[in-house]
């Protein structure tokens, strides 16, 4: 717990050299084995996480035959929390949203897939989807089932991994991590909320979607922290990225704003790993069907795309917005995905996005074809 009186005359003689990182306190402190500190809190962010499940899941209600033709208003107005969409009440009634939180650019384009998925949707009770046609396609095993547009893409796939990039991994990385709301006020507490810096820090950590004892405790983890403990036995990075996140707090809490620049560098890499490792996972798994489940195949190439969409939005990211663009086009001829067709893909193309991907990230390279 900071003393504001200790603070207050520091502030005062140091100004703003503290919050700029070129002072520090000391580096004689303890990280605790959990998130738990005094004075967190990042409710926001996991009430928009529980948005997002709310969204998703009901855009993927039109993934089995016959399904209800979807309304476009309401997964707008989930987008936007407007009408009272959610059957959370607590949600309805908060003043939060996922649309203001999205890259502002990809708004409305967030907004015309859904439209489009809403258009989608009313093909649904075609069970046999070819080139030219939309409809259901059910898995070998008759397990899973994904409803696809007339150019083979799963619209709700692509919305889900893109708002996942768009907006959990920009707004965790890019601003809440980012210059910006890292030189703000590290002297003033305000109870139940810690500092200006503290808080931007606990916010970044709350879009990641995992406990505050993760990794022991896997219960609830969501988006980014399900998909890094989905690839945790080929890459190990659950305990890397938490205890970054533990790191880099103490660090603030402490004004060691050195080591806490050391962390921010580790999340923001390793981050973006999990992604490109998800990315190359669906890949494979593309590759894999490719020939025997056209189901998985197109599943699987529709979230690998969006995969490859969220590099895009990371805070001083290792692979350049360009380089990501021409991985999503050589895979399905646009960086748009309402203009691809995954028909038309071969399997050279999927080899190529994942080479590239891997190029980008050699670290993959000894686990590329086991992800």
């Amino acid at each position: 717990m900071k003393n504001n009186f200790l603070g207050n005359f520091k502030f005062a003689v140091l100004g703003t050299v503290l919050l700029l990182g070129s002072c520090k306190k000391d580096n004689n402190y303890q990280v605790p084995t959990t998130y738990s500190f005094d004075n967190v809190n990042y409710s926001e962010q996991t009430s928009r996480l529980s948005m997002l499940t709310e969204l998703v899941t009901y855009s993927q209600t039109a993934n089995v035959l016959n399904a209800a033709a979807l309304d476009a208003a309401k997964m707008k107005n989930m987008f936007s929390n407007s009408n009272s969409p959610f059957t959370d009440t607590a949600l309805n009634n908060s003043s939060l949203q996922l649309k203001d939180k999205t890259v502002s650019s990809e708004q409305l384009f967030f907004e015309k897939l859904m439209d489009s998925l809403t258009l989608v949707s009313t093909f649904s009770n075609n069970n046999s989807p070819v080139n030219g046609n939309a409809g259901i396609l059910t898995n070998i095993a008759n397990t899973k089932s994904y409803l696809i547009n007339a150019n083979g893409v799963e619209l709700s796939a692509i919305i889900e991994k893109g708002l996942m990039g768009a907006l959990l991994y920009y707004q965790a990385t890019a601003v809440y991590l980012g210059t910006a709301q890292m030189n703000v006020d590290n002297i003033t507490v305000v109870p139940g909320q810690g500092t200006a810096m503290e808080h931007s820090w606990d916010e970044a950590f709350g879009y990641f979607g995992v406990a505050t004892d993760f990794p022991g405790n896997l219960s609830g983890i969501k988006f980014w922290g399900k998909s890094c403990n989905e690839r945790e036995s080929k890459m190990g990075l659950n305990s890397t990225i938490m205890n970054a996140f533990k790191a880099g707090r103490a660090a603030i809490s402490n004004e060691d704003l050195g080591e806490r620049d050391v962390q921010i560098t580790i999340i923001r890499r390793k981050w973006e790993l999990i992604i490109a490792a998800t990315a190359v996972s669906y890949l494979n798994r593309s590759i894999a069907a490719f020939s025997t489940d056209a189901a998985e195949k197109h599943h699987a190439l529709s979230e690998g795309y969006g995969a490859v969409y969220s590099l895009k939005w990371g805070g001083d990211p290792t692979i350049s917005a360009s380089t990501a663009e021409a991985v999503l086009t050589s895979l399905g001829g646009s960086s748009n995905p309402l203009q691809i067709n995954f028909y038309n893909t071969t399997l050279l193309q999927i080899q190529a996005a994942k080479d590239a991907i891997v190029a980008a990230f050699p670290s993959l390279g000894t686990v590329k074809d086991n992800l």
